[in-house]
């Protein structure tokens, strides 16, 4: 079963994480009170690649 729903991810108030590096290429930014994990698709692959 696919389970699908719309987040407004515009009404977060996005914060970076200490998480990120100071270079910008691994950022990570947490929406608060959004719980969704955003990943472009070929990021997404790589973790799966990974697993």
């Amino acid at each position: 079963m696919e389970h699908a729903f719309r987040v407004e991810l515009g009404v977060a108030g996005w914060r970076k994480s200490s998480f990120s590096d100071t270079g910008g290429g691994s950022c990570v930014e947490v929406g608060d009170g959004v719980p969704v994990l955003v990943f472009p698709g070929g990021a997404w692959a790589a973790v799966v690649r990974t697993a």
